[in-house]
């Protein structure tokens, strides 16, 4: 489920750990992977909802390099729980040079973490 990289809206206030804060208190993460080597590893990306009220999200990550540019969606999930927490992981290939970012959508808008590259 490859495709163009549309443009979206950063997170802001980046914490240490991969995850950006976004609108109304919530947060968006991707962890795991070795990013600057290559090879095929586990994913995670995570909405922690900063509000009451399970929504719909739908999770991936989009992928950069010096050849290519790919958005590969993991799936739609709802939040649930005390913290209202989406989360999918994902086995993912990539090459040495790729730059990785989480994204969300939701009701057509497209959310995005910093970039982790080499």
């Amino acid at each position: 489920m490859g495709g163009t990289v549309a443009a979206a809206p950063p997170t802001t206030n980046f914490t240490p750990d991969g995850c950006g804060l976004i609108a109304g208190n919530s947060e968006l993460c991707v962890n795991g992977g070795t990013v600057g080597k290559a090879g095929t590893y586990k994913f995670k990306v995570s909405y922690n909802r900063g509000t009451a009220g399970q929504i719909t999200v739908r999770l991936g990550i989009d992928r950069d390099n010096s050849a290519y540019k790919e958005r590969d969606w993991f799936g739609h999930t709802k939040t649930k729980g005390v913290g209202q927490l989406a989360e999918i992981s994902h086995t993912q290939h990539i090459v040495k040079d790729d730059c990785i970012r989480g994204i969300m959508s939701y009701k057509g808008k497209a959310y995005v973490t910093k970039w982790r590259c080499p």
